[in-house]
């Protein structure tokens, strides 16, 4: 998976998404392409991307972490990143602590999903009780219904999401192979879009929760113009999006910049 653009935060709301650990899966051990755990964590990703869903890979370790993971509101922050869901793979053994601060993060209003199944175990087998105690009281008829969970397939996770007004980019049904990460710098929100694929796109996409007016820089050349054509409307900026094959384009919305 290509890293998105550093240097700024995401910008909000995008899922947080969780690698999957089992009692197979040791701390330091290194997952090879054959693995079920990183079969499963590449199922995840290739799920997540095609559905226009902008996420970081979250070790477990990291998430159980009060000290550095916070809730806010119905927020999880991780340093200077904001996320707005939990996304976490199909998994059947969980750490306790890991699922007992999902049940928070759910408490506090988060959006917390599960992908195909929920966990039925701990990884060290000793907290198993724990681990069923939390996943009834997020997922069943003792949840406080404070936060939204669910259990979706991979094939209908991005539909969920983008129902529950996550996805802040939103292109025509179909178009998987454009991929595209979001973060915000100096004032700025930056869009990285990917062509995936051997054939031209030619589409519209918009820009949700953005006002200014957008331009294109390309990454090979460097090259800045204006977006040639977009037009404004509240909270949200439409876009025509030109790609080649492979081709791939940053897009700025500077909120204080001149049209040209």
């Amino acid at each position: 998976l290509p890293p998105p653009p550093r240097g700024g935060p995401h910008a909000p709301p995008p899922p947080r998404l969780a690698p999957p650990a089992t009692p197979r899966v040791k701390t330091g051990t290194t997952l090879r392409w054959n693995h079920p755990a990183a079969d499963d964590l590449w199922k995840t990703c290739r799920t997540m991307s095609p559905a226009h869903v902008d996420y970081d890979l979250i070790p477990y370790y990291v998430f159980a972490d009060g000290v550095r993971t916070a809730f806010d509101k119905t927020c999880v922050r991780i340093g200077k990143e904001t996320y707005r869901a939990v996304v976490l793979p199909g998994v059947e053994f969980i750490p306790a602590a890991v699922v007992e601060r999902l049940r928070a993060f759910y408490n506090a209003g988060g959006i917390v999903v599960a992908l195909n199944r929920l966990p039925t175990a701990s990884c060290n087998g000793q907290e198993d009780e724990r681990v069923c105690e939390a996943i009834e009281e997020i997922w069943g008829a003792s949840a406080s219904n404070q936060g939204h969970s669910a259990v979706q397939s991979h094939d209908q996770v991005g539909a969920y999401l983008a129902g529950l007004k996550v996805p802040d980019v939103r292109t025509p049904p179909g178009l998987e192979r454009l991929l595209y990460c979001h973060r915000q710098l100096h004032g700025k929100d930056l869009y990285f879009f990917n062509n995936t694929g051997a054939d031209q796109i030619a589409t519209v996409v918009e820009l949700h929760g953005v006002c200014g007016v957008p331009s294109l820089w390309n990454p090979v050349t460097g090259e800045i113009v204006q977006a040639p054509t977009y037009s404004l409307h509240k909270d949200m900026v439409r876009l025509e999006l030109y790609l080649g094959e492979y081709e791939s384009s940053f897009v700025v919305d500077d909120p204080d910049g001149p049209s040209l």
